[in-house]
Protein backbone atom coordinates (compact mmCIF):
# COMPACT_ATOMS: atom_id res chain seq x y z
CA UNK A 1 0.00 0.00 0.00
CA UNK A 2 1.73 3.30 -1.18
CA UNK A 3 0.66 6.25 1.55
CA UNK A 4 -0.14 8.96 -0.19
CA UNK A 5 -0.62 12.36 2.66
CA UNK A 6 1.64 14.79 1.36
CA UNK A 7 0.36 18.05 0.83
CA UNK A 8 0.92 19.31 -2.64
CA UNK A 9 0.00 22.31 -4.35
CA UNK A 10 -0.55 22.09 -8.61
CA UNK A 11 -0.76 25.77 -9.78
CA UNK A 12 -1.95 24.97 -13.53
CA UNK A 13 -1.14 27.72 -16.15
CA UNK A 14 -3.78 29.09 -18.17
CA UNK A 15 -3.78 30.58 -21.78
CA UNK A 16 -0.08 32.16 -22.66
CA UNK A 17 -0.04 36.36 -23.21
CA UNK A 18 1.98 38.10 -26.12
CA UNK A 19 5.09 37.31 -24.13
CA UNK A 20 4.79 33.85 -23.35
CA UNK A 21 3.61 34.16 -19.19
CA UNK A 22 0.44 32.44 -18.39
CA UNK A 23 -2.20 34.55 -18.36
CA UNK A 24 -4.57 33.20 -15.99
CA UNK A 25 -2.86 30.66 -12.93
CA UNK A 26 -5.72 27.76 -11.35
CA UNK A 27 -4.48 26.45 -8.26
CA UNK A 28 -5.37 22.23 -7.16
CA UNK A 29 -4.95 20.91 -3.82
CA UNK A 30 -3.66 17.24 -4.56
CA UNK A 31 -2.19 14.64 -2.18
CA UNK A 32 0.16 12.15 -2.96
CA UNK A 33 3.32 10.42 -2.26
CA UNK A 34 6.58 12.17 -2.80
CA UNK A 35 10.29 10.62 -2.59
CA UNK A 36 13.81 12.97 -2.26
CA UNK A 37 16.20 11.17 -4.63
CA UNK A 38 18.63 12.58 -7.23
CA UNK A 39 19.30 11.08 -10.64
CA UNK A 40 19.64 11.67 -13.76
CA UNK A 41 16.39 12.04 -15.88
CA UNK A 42 15.08 12.92 -19.69
CA UNK A 43 13.37 15.66 -20.23
CA UNK A 44 9.89 16.06 -23.48
CA UNK A 45 12.59 17.55 -25.44
CA UNK A 46 15.45 14.80 -24.97
CA UNK A 47 17.86 16.94 -22.64
CA UNK A 48 19.54 15.14 -19.83
CA UNK A 49 18.84 16.94 -15.88
CA UNK A 50 19.17 16.16 -12.45
CA UNK A 51 15.71 15.46 -10.95
CA UNK A 52 15.43 15.82 -6.82
CA UNK A 53 11.95 14.76 -6.10
CA UNK A 54 9.34 11.94 -7.14
CA UNK A 55 5.97 12.35 -6.70
CA UNK A 56 3.52 9.69 -6.93
CA UNK A 57 -0.50 10.63 -7.30
CA UNK A 58 -3.20 8.13 -7.52
CA UNK A 59 -5.85 8.41 -10.90
CA UNK A 60 -4.98 10.17 -14.12
CA UNK A 61 -3.69 13.91 -13.19
CA UNK A 62 -3.49 16.29 -15.93
CA UNK A 63 -0.24 18.23 -15.00
CA UNK A 64 1.72 19.59 -17.70
CA UNK A 65 5.88 20.96 -17.46
CA UNK A 66 4.49 24.03 -17.86
CA UNK A 67 2.81 24.09 -14.59
CA UNK A 68 4.22 24.89 -11.30
CA UNK A 69 4.11 22.04 -7.85
CA UNK A 70 4.72 23.28 -4.98
CA UNK A 71 5.27 21.53 -1.73
CA UNK A 72 6.57 21.76 2.06
CA UNK A 73 9.60 20.12 2.87
CA UNK A 74 9.63 18.44 6.28
CA UNK A 75 12.44 21.62 7.90
CA UNK A 76 9.63 23.88 7.11
CA UNK A 77 11.03 25.31 3.57
CA UNK A 78 8.78 25.97 0.57
CA UNK A 79 9.74 24.12 -2.73
CA UNK A 80 8.17 25.30 -5.86
CA UNK A 81 9.34 23.69 -9.01
CA UNK A 82 8.50 23.20 -13.16
CA UNK A 83 7.83 19.44 -13.70
CA UNK A 84 10.83 18.06 -15.77
CA UNK A 85 8.65 14.81 -17.00
CA UNK A 86 4.84 13.82 -16.09
CA UNK A 87 4.27 9.98 -16.99
CA UNK A 88 1.32 7.88 -16.54
CA UNK A 89 1.45 4.05 -15.09
CA UNK A 90 -0.62 1.81 -15.50
CA UNK A 91 -1.86 -1.59 -13.63
CA UNK A 92 -1.68 -4.84 -14.86
CA UNK A 93 -4.93 -4.84 -16.64
CA UNK A 94 -3.96 -1.80 -19.32
CA UNK A 95 -5.64 1.06 -17.27
CA UNK A 96 -3.38 3.98 -16.26
CA UNK A 97 -3.64 4.25 -12.27
CA UNK A 98 -1.09 6.23 -11.06
CA UNK A 99 0.62 9.73 -12.47
CA UNK A 100 4.39 10.27 -11.99
CA UNK A 101 5.85 13.90 -11.69
CA UNK A 102 9.41 14.28 -11.97
CA UNK A 103 10.80 17.39 -9.96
Amino acid sequence: MIPYNEPIIWEQAGELDVWGKASTITAHELYGNLRSEIKTVTNDRGDEQVSTFTILLRGVVGIKVEDKIQFVEPNGEVIRMNPISVKYMRDIDGKPKYTKVVL
